[in-house]
């Protein structure tokens, strides 16, 4: 088994946006779980001391959505759909309108990144506290334009972490717990 594990890799693509919405999701008295209490905000005053939505976003910081040669789409289907739509045309509604024209790797990457941007200031404008771990590692780092996005998403510079090692990680959830204090789980 071990045999086994040693010769796995790392195959695929990195959604951050997909990921951190599923999150969100979860949060949300609007959405798919529809569980959550109702948003925080300064009119409800009782609620936004006893409710804190907190999510936490742990990512490699590299968006990325495969291109694919033998696909006439151009890209692997992915949460956004192709790189092009079935008529050839490279608009994509999906994503934000500075952005829709995505046709190699570079610009699905800056599209997916302003559509995670997009999420988060969303979020934020809702009061969701959001907390960024960026998980670096020497043989894959995070490069500044992950960096950039993960500290803009994050609701404040101190709520922003990179971890180089496990140690790192592990004491980035411990400083999170520390600063998000009790926790006390409602419905």
């Amino acid at each position: 088994m071990k045999s086994l594990i040693s010769k796995m890799a790392p195959l695929g693509s990195t959604n951050i946006h997909e990921g951190f919405m599923w999150g969100w999701r979860t949060l949300s008295p609007k959405s798919v779980f529809a569980d959550g209490s109702a948003y925080a905000s300064s009119s409800n005053s009782s609620n936004a001391t006893t409710i804190n939505k907190i999510l936490i976003l742990m990512t490699d910081g590299t968006n990325s959505w495969a291109t694919n040669p033998y696909s006439p789409n151009g890209s692997m289907y992915f949460a956004a759909g192709y790189f092009q739509n079935a008529n050839g045309t490279n608009a994509n509604p999906r994503l934000p309108s500075a952005n829709q024209n995505v046709s190699d790797t570079a610009s699905s990457r800056n599209a997916l990144d302003a559509l995670t941007a997009q999420a988060c200031t969303n979020a934020k404008a809702v009061n969701v506290s959001i907390y960024t771990i960026g998980f670096s590692i020497p043989s894959d780092p995070i490069d500044a334009a992950g960096q950039t996005l993960l500290k803009n998403c994050a609701s404040s510079s101190n709520q922003f972490f990179i971890a180089n090692t496990s140690d790192d990680l592990i004491a980035a959830f411990k400083q999170i717990q520390a600063s998000i204090g009790a926790l006390r789980l409602t419905q």
